[in-house]
Formats: structure tokens, sequence, C-alpha cells
């Protein structure tokens, strides 16, 4: 399982912006609706990608979202 999280700055934590769907092979692929203000958080770089595993179910990667401003 895996989902975007935001708003939030490097280090800290928030709550699930948008949800990612399995299967999680590798590259993960796929495509969701967002509203503007989740659009806003991605494009702020205010968002992180955490992956969760069954050995590590509150997240085994995490990742900030950056946008190349």
């Amino acid at each position: 399982m895996s989902h975007f999280h935001g708003p939030a700055k490097p280090g800290e934590n928030a709550p699930v912006l948008v949800p990612i769907s399995g299967p999680h092979a590798s590259p993960i692929t796929g495509h969701a609706k967002i509203t503007a203000d989740q659009a806003k958080v991605l494009l702020d770089g205010m968002a992180y990608v955490n992956v969760h595993t069954v050995k590590f179910p509150a997240g085994e990667i995490r990742g900030q979202v950056e946008t190349g401003k």
C-alpha cells in the first residue's frame, strides 16, 4: 500500500492526500483525479510518498515530492 501524504515539509507527517492503487510492480504507473487543492500541495512540494509493507506497516520508504521549481 502506498499514498501521497500532505501537506507536510520534509520530516513532518501528514494525512493521506492521494492513495496509490496496486499492484505495486516496478515501475508504478497509473492516474488519479485530484482536486485543485491537492494539486497545489503537490506542486508546492508539500507532499511525500510513503510506501507501506507488511514488515513496516507505518512505512518502509518515504520520499518528499520535488517539483524542480
